[in-house]
């Protein structure tokens, strides 16, 4: 064993469930394989070369007569096609069978398989990271975000001996947040349902994740809110006066209709 060849692929290269297997049809149809063997021969070998593309390692097969008869699916003829079914393949120091092009092709396949793991444990991550932060308490995500901007205003300090100006942080819509009178009056005067643009408000704000829904004064955002909704409601108003609808087309039609009938 120790003046035999070390292993053509590393022990951990498995392709199962990699059905895939190149095949090089004009270096094979140009092979001495093809050339000497006879049906039966030329199935066993490319048998044999499938077999060994879901072995572990990937490229080899076991140096064991009874084994290679079974994986073959020669049975008993095994003996009268085993020199040409074998064509190509090498002992090695292993004790196993190898095939220099399936192993080359195998260590190709084994890394594309390999990083191809590697781009979905990633993303994998990502997604865990996304789905903890979306689905956090209020106070994790408000400590997040306090502790990125405390990085920022790191990052951003002037130099040393110079006073940190106050800074004032701002927070959450907190759950005790409530529609005062002042506040529902400001909507109604904007022709706007304040119940339910609170509704619409807290819903919206603190189903939110992201630094956005941290500010300073949650009262003057419900004020921006609302004149941001009446805005809206403005517009699609002016939108569909200004566009027959399609009752009042269809009624012209049918005027013009009779009117064509009767003259």
């Amino acid at each position: 064993m120790t003046d035999l060849p070390a292993p053509l692929t590393p022990p951990d290269c498995d392709l199962r469930g990699y059905d895939f297997m190149p095949l090089f049809a004009t270096r094979l149809l140009d092979s001495d394989l093809y050339a000497l063997s006879t049906g039966a021969e030329f199935k066993a070998a490319l048998t044999l070369w499938c077999k060994a593309w879901l072995q572990v390692p990937a490229g080899s097969l076991p140096a064991d007569e009874r084994i290679l008869a079974h994986l073959s699916m020669t049975g008993s003829t095994w003996d009268c096609v085993r020199d040409l079914a074998l064509h190509g393949w090498i002992l090695c120091s292993d004790g196993r069978l190898y095939h220099p092009l399936i192993a080359q092709e195998a260590i190709k396949a084994f890394a594309m398989r390999r990083k191809e793991r590697e781009r979905k444990a990633r993303q994998r991550a990502r997604l865990r990271s996304v789905s903890s932060l979306s689905h956090g308490t209020a106070e994790r995500q408000d400590a997040f975000f306090r502790a990125d901007r405390d990085s920022d205003r790191d990052k951003d300090s002037e130099s040393p001996g110079t006073p940190r100006q106050p800074h004032h942080d701002g927070q959450r819509l907190s759950e005790t947040w409530t529609l005062t009178d002042e506040l529902a009056a400001y909507a109604h005067e904007l022709g706007l349902s304040p119940a339910r643009e609170a509704e619409s408000f807290c819903d919206y704000w603190r189903s939110t994740a992201n630094e956005r829904a941290v500010k300073h004064d949650w009262n003057a955002a419900f004020r921006i809110w609302c004149r941001k909704s009446a805005e809206r409601r403005q517009t699609r108003r002016a939108s569909s006066s200004r566009s027959p609808s399609a009752a009042e087309q269809n009624r012209s039609e049918l005027l013009a209709l009779a009117r064509g009938a009767l003259s």
